[in-house]
């Protein structure tokens, strides 16, 4: 956010390296800091759930707590979306946008209601890293507020 304010953020784009690579690995770094705090904490619940509870009912637990690692992944993505949008007015609107999309991760309130859907929900999840892409072209194109 401090980049897009101060406008540092094209300054970035501008250095020797591809733009779409950089920004990639930007993102990318994220999502590796995120997906290893998931990792500790679905390795801690797992060794802690072996202890006190039946195999089946910690693996019914775990297995109902992929969608929500999922959102967590989508809503960092979305997130970035929003904060590296150059305009106020289409932040609002991915920001609308996001919210719908993160509702899809909690329509049903049974356990283990999206174990069909979890394949669709990985792709959908991998899908939202381009939407970053889509505001970054808006930066360099020289749309801002």
């Amino acid at each position: 956010v401090p980049e897009m304010h101060h406008k540092c953020l094209k300054l970035t784009l501008h250095l020797p390296y591809p733009q779409l690579r950089m920004i990639n690995l930007m993102l990318l770094y994220g999502l590796v800091v995120l997906l290893i705090c998931f990792a500790a904490n679905y390795v801690l619940m797992t060794v802690y759930m072996q202890g006190v509870l039946a195999p089946e009912l910690y693996s019914r637990i775990l297995l109902t707590a992929l969608p929500w690692y999922l959102a967590g992944i989508a809503a960092y993505l979305l997130i970035s979306w929003i904060c590296l949008e150059p305009t106020w007015k289409r932040r609002v609107l991915n920001l609308v946008i996001s919210v719908l999309l993160l509702r899809i991760f909690f329509l049903a309130p049974a356990p283990e209601a999206y174990n069909a859907f979890l394949p669709w929900l990985a792709i959908y999840t991998l899908l939202t890293a381009s939407l970053s892409w889509l505001s970054i072209a808006r930066f360099k194109a020289g749309e801002q507020d």
